[in-house]
């Protein structure tokens, strides 16, 4: 979710409804999360803002020492909206907490949220640098929604302190997950949101991916589970290849085919055993695949796609990969050099993809490449800029 994404979705799960109820669900949520995960230490600093993150705070300090456990909260400004004011006050009518020693080994980071901007201001600059004395120390930083002062949409950063753990509410902030060195780990709670637009992006999550997985009959074999052609590897190249491989058999496929440089062809064999290798037809002239073998195609790993588009290994890779997506109309899956080697020829490389499943998997360099731009690979925006590349592709 962006910022703008996620407030939506809390205004229309809140409806006509009570706002309150939802922030007692969100820091009901975490503060149970929180009291299940670090049992052996019942003790947290609670340090909350003056917006709607503070009341979330301000409901994780209350449940936290319904729970047992010894709180204190660090609020340097009141609350400033009705729900956080509620909960700060709802959460004092149970009586008042202790005072931050600083030695709290649970702290909880909720100064800021997923709709703050830009650096944290002068009013919660205290706190904010007592935070961080209190990570430098050792404790345990948990944050509710985002690090504080970490953009939710883009992943900028303004002096964030960096969390163990993150809990974010209903679904994943797309900053979250461009700056994961930043949020720790990363736990999505659900707090009851509706569902979200289906334009949204869904994440991969291990449950999704093993849905993807169809089962296996009880009298399969390997040449009813998948057949797949690799072909990489050129010399001195062939871990990707034999990552691919690998890969390829962990998911269930039940052949594997690598078609790759002669001088990798004993590195494959020792490393993949399961696999059959072929070596190519010559320096440059790959086997072009024909006829029914694979149900599946991967090109590229651990192919010298050429340091540019002119170069004599950028040529060679496009004429293979010409010759074998033109003789062998199945899905395909392109990658590494297989993408380089189009580096500002979009149109050309969808001409030999269009019209079948294709899938891509660039690395940031190969994607800034692919649209011609081999030194903004930095300034890639991993979710605006995916689907019109795969639109152009036909991928």
């Amino acid at each position: 979710l962006t910022a703008q994404e996620a407030v939506a979705l809390d205004a229309r799960t809140i409806g006509d409804g009570d706002g309150y109820a939802l922030m007692r669900r969100a820091g009901g949520a975490a503060a149970h999360w929180i009291a299940a995960r670090f049992a052996e230490t019942p003790c947290a600093a609670v340090y909350c803002g003056s917006g709607n993150n503070g009341g979330d705070g301000w409901v994780v300090a209350a449940v936290l020492r319904a729970a047992g456990w010894r709180v204190a909260v660090v609020a340097p400004r009141a609350p400033t909206t009705p729900d956080a004011r509620r909960a700060r006050d709802d959460a004092l009518a149970a009586g008042l907490f202790d005072a931050a020693t600083g030695d709290e080994p649970v702290v909880v980071d909720a100064l800021l949220g997923t709709g703050a901007r830009g650096a944290v201001r002068p009013a919660l600059g205290d706190a904010h640098e007592r935070l961080r004395r209190a990570a430098a120390a050792g404790a345990r930083i948990v944050a509710l929604d985002l690090p504080s002062a970490l953009d939710a949409t883009s992943g900028e950063a303004h002096d964030v302190v960096p969390a163990d753990v993150t809990l974010s509410f209903g679904g994943a902030k797309r900053g979250a997950l461009v700056r994961r060195d930043l949020v720790g780990e990363l736990v999505v709670l659900d707090i009851g949101l509706v569902d979200a637009d289906p334009a949204v992006p869904r994440l991969v999550d291990a449950t999704l991916a093993r849905a993807l997985v169809p089962a296996l009959p009880i009298d399969a074999y390997k040449g009813t589970r998948g057949r797949l052609a690799i072909v990489g590897g050129d010399a001195g190249m062939a871990g990707a290849v034999i990552l691919a491989a690998r890969g390829a058999h962990a998911s269930g496929a039940g052949m594997v085919r690598c078609i790759v440089d002669e001088r990798s062809l004993v590195p494959l064999q020792c490393a993949v055993p399961f696999a059959t290798v072929e070596p190519w037809a010559g320096d440059a002239a790959w086997p072009v695949m024909e006829g029914v073998w694979p149900h599946a195609l991967v090109i590229g790993p651990g192919l010298d796609g050429g340091a540019s588009p002119d170069s004599v290994a950028a040529e060679r890779v496009r004429t293979g990969v010409a010759r074998q997506l033109t003789a062998w109309r199945g899905p395909v899956l392109l990658d590494g050099g297989a993408l380089s080697a189009f580096a500002g020829m979009v149109p050309a490389l969808r001409t030999l993809v269009d019209g079948r499943p294709a899938l891509v998997t660039p690395h940031a360099g190969e994607f800034a490449r692919l649209l011609g731009r081999p030194e903004a690979r930095a300034s890639i925006d991993r979710f605006a800029e995916t689907a019109p590349l795969a639109a152009a592709l036909g991928a």
